[in-house]
């Protein structure tokens, strides 16, 4: 009797132990509501964490850029400051980075990390803001920035992370820092969201959404990015002039693409000195999907196209609503992919090169540039056929970048349009690469670094 009284009562029922209260993480980067390459990475993080260690975490964020949200996130947002102008709002100079919001949040609200992703001159400015007062740890999404010298001498309490092992050593040998401090962790894929097609439903995408004579015939090559110097935007419009045009010669052995100019020497693949012209391609476009608009950027469009006799419409697309403060939903993103045949990629240099993971996702072959974070996964990944190139440095900083040799993308692409099943094979191996970084795995990385760094400074 006593002990049924007893187990009616409560008495000698063991009591669940008090979780622990959820670790605080303050992250500065682009708003995740917005459209770009850094929101989508920090979004997709974020909400890996909050769904695979659900109560475990308090994420507030710095928002950078907060002009045109695209979608909404589950954590709380503080914008960076704007000031009036005769056009309205635009964003505060003195905030443009998030350190006066970032000083003011830090006066009420201490975190266990600040995390940071960003590329490295902004990051390092927003290091120098928290000056310490917690860890901090900073995701960077550009292949190696040498630290000025009034920041050499970084707080105690720093760690980094970087998208790849070519990424890190970039960093760290331009700065002197040790390896062991810098974590690598590949950008998560959203392999939900972006996942392939089958080819009846890629027709349809194509008629449904750019409605274009002959559209479900032709071979798109694609590309996605901001108009910056060093993505060599440029070799795409090249690429895509020399191939409607015919105004190459190829190796009647191996297939080669050659340069005109270059007649009466051998066949750098085989060795053979049999070349014939060859012969305009009709039904291959390049799409360009620029989030900045055609009018602005480091390249001038419209006179790439005139320098490359290149029609808007018939030889090249853009993507419509794509301006400065008007994008597609982030829901639609995939939809491009989709829609495609292959990535165009020739990059110079990047973080990691996130149309490149999306691409994959999507069962996409990408022709890329054989150098940077984005070619150490493709070519891990046995994604698409790299491209070779030479160096050369990056104004102002002299962080080499590569300038890729546009006859062997020419060959590359000439490949997957006459071997349809060479690029799905590709599309293949890249679709297991992102289903091994999806957000659940990377989650987990995440997951283990952030504990790690604050259990190292507490």
């Amino acid at each position: 009797m006593s002990s049924s009284v007893g187990q009616r009562s409560g008495v000698g029922a063991s009591v669940p132990p008090t979780p622990p209260p959820p670790t605080k993480i303050l992250v500065v980067s682009h708003s995740a509501e917005l459209y770009s390459g850094n929101a989508e990475v920090v979004r997709n993080i974020l909400l890996g964490l909050l769904a695979n260690y659900s109560g475990q975490y308090h994420i507030r964020q710095v928002g950078l850029r907060p002009i045109s949200a695209v979608t909404s996130v589950p954590w709380e947002i503080i914008p960076t400051k704007r000031s009036p102008s005769p056009a309205g709002l635009v964003l505060a100079p003195s905030d443009l980075d998030g350190e006066e919001t970032l000083r003011e949040i830090l006066s009420s609200w201490l975190p266990d990390l600040v995390f940071i992703h960003n590329d490295p001159l902004p990051a390092f400015r927003q290091i120098m803001a928290v000056s310490g007062r917690v860890p901090v740890l900073a995701y960077l999404s550009i292949d190696g920035a040498p630290l000025p010298d009034v920041l050499r001498g970084l707080p105690a309490k720093v760690s980094f992370a970087t998208m790849s092992q070519f990424s890190k050593q970039a960093f760290c040998a331009l700065n002197g820092l040790r390896a062991a401090n810098c974590h690598v962790v590949c950008a998560p894929a959203d392999t939900g969201r972006f996942e392939p097609v089958e080819p009846a439903v890629k027709m349809a995408l194509r008629r449904e959404n750019r409605p274009l004579d002959g559209m479900e015939g032709v071979f798109i090559l694609g590309w996605v990015g901001r108009n910056q110097w060093r993505k060599q935007l440029w070799i795409n419009f090249q690429i895509i002039s020399l191939l409607r045009t015919g105004r190459y010669r190829r190796c009647a052995l191996c297939g080669t693409a050659q340069a005109l100019k270059e007649s009466g020497k051998f066949c750098p693949t085989c060795g053979s000195a049999s070349f014939s012209p060859a012969q305009p391609i009709g039904d291959i476009v390049l799409w360009i999907h620029l989030p900045t608009g055609r009018e602005k950027g480091d390249w001038v469009l419209e006179e790439l196209e005139r320098a490359y006799g290149l029609r808007a419409g018939t030889d090249i697309l853009y993507s419509d609503d794509c301006a400065a403060n008007s994008h597609i939903a982030v829901s639609d993103m995939p939809l491009l992919y989709q829609m495609w045949d292959a990535l165009l990629y020739l990059s110079g240099g990047e973080g990691f090169g996130l149309p490149s993971l999306e691409a994959m996702a999507c069962g996409l072959p990408v022709v890329y540039s054989n150098y940077s974070s984005h070619g150490e996964w493709l070519s891990a990944a046995q994604g698409g056929l790299g491209i070779s190139g030479i160096l050369q440095p990056e104004p102002p900083h002299a962080i080499m970048r590569q300038i890729s040799d546009v006859y062997q993308a020419v060959g590359a692409v000439l490949k997957l349009y006459e071997d349809r099943e060479l690029g799905r094979q590709f599309g293949a191996n890249g679709r297991a690469f992102a289903e091994r970084h999806d957000m659940d795995r990377i989650a987990a990385r995440w997951h283990d670094i952030i504990q790690e760094c604050i259990g190292r400074f507490s």
